[in-house]
């Protein structure tokens, strides 16, 4: 009887640690993917898409320019870049000044523009470059559009790559799980037939053992959950990895968490309830 309990002990610690695995290397996928996507995110937005300012452009022009794109629902935020500015820049790139025959600064001044990702590409960024160019105090509009078209597939081979690798680990995890439940279950299947025919119905068979599989899954979240903040703490503690720490977010980090805890439950359900069907609908004869 002690040998027999501790088997069952034993079966259901297992399928807990191997539901635990699955979320611990899901979560490292999704800390993977949300690095990925701030660390696009931030790139689109450091892309340099800057307004060049007409010489003869009055003050009330510019001012209403600035005022244009502050409210324009692109920008993300931008800096105005005048004359004078412009000309220590550039002495600063080719070491002299720039002047025209009259002595006169007569470079353009400028405003960058970082525009927010969800406008960065290619069409988006030429039809605002077009309907900047219509006000009348704009001289041009620069940007990469290259950069932009690089960026845009960058993301999307890594978005495919990190997809696919997601589902394969998945399936791959979520056949050890279901292996590890269907022992624990195993292990009661005369337990399961004793109770059938003494009258028991399916459902209320059922009952305490999806309860134990929803604890199941509530304690390997626990446990994964654990592990994975304790890798993005030892990550963000070093130095030399500030930026990783940078480009996390409590928002991504909570809906990950989120997604975590329902996948553990799901997993954890669904192996259960097959699992137990299967003894269920299996004959006497068939349990030995």
């Amino acid at each position: 009887m002690e040998k027999e309990k501790k088997t069952k002990t034993t079966n259901r610690v297992s399928a807990m640690l191997s539901i635990a695995l699955v979320l611990f290397l899901m979560g490292l996928t999704g800390l993977i993917l949300i690095y990925a996507v701030k660390i696009d995110s931030y790139l689109r937005q450091s892309l340099p898409f800057t307004v060049f300012i007409k010489n003869e452009a009055t003050q009330g022009q510019i001012d209403a320019l600035k005022t244009q794109l502050k409210t324009a629902p692109y920008t993300a935020d931008f800096a105005f870049v005048g004359k004078d500015a412009a000309m220590e820049e550039y002495k600063k790139d080719v070491g002299e000044e720039f002047l025209d025959l009259t002595g006169d600064n007569f470079l353009e001044a400028s405003i960058d523009v970082h525009l927010k990702p969800d406008y960065t590409a290619p069409q988006n960024m030429a039809n605002i470059k077009a309907e900047v160019l219509k006000n009348p105090a704009v001289s041009d509009v620069t940007y990469s559009d290259k950069v932009t078209g690089e960026l845009n597939i960058a993301a999307q081979k890594t978005g495919i790559a990190v997809f696919g690798f997601s589902i394969l680990l998945l399936i791959v995890c979520v056949s050890l799980i279901n292996a590890s439940i269907r022992l624990d279950i195993y292990s009661k299947r005369l337990l399961i037939k004793s109770m059938l025919l003494v009258g028991a119905t399916q459902s209320f068979i059922r009952k305490p053992f999806l309860m134990r599989a929803f604890t199941n899954g509530l304690v390997s979240w626990l446990i994964a959950t654990v592990l994975v903040g304790l890798v993005v703490f030892a990550i963000t503690s070093r130095p030399t990895n500030l930026e990783f720490g940078l480009v996390l977010d409590i928002k991504y980090l909570g809906a990950l968490g989120v997604s975590l805890l329902l996948l553990g439950l799901l997993i954890s359900y669904l192996s259960t309830v097959i699992a137990l069907q299967r003894y269920l609908k299996t004959r006497t004869d068939q349990l030995y």
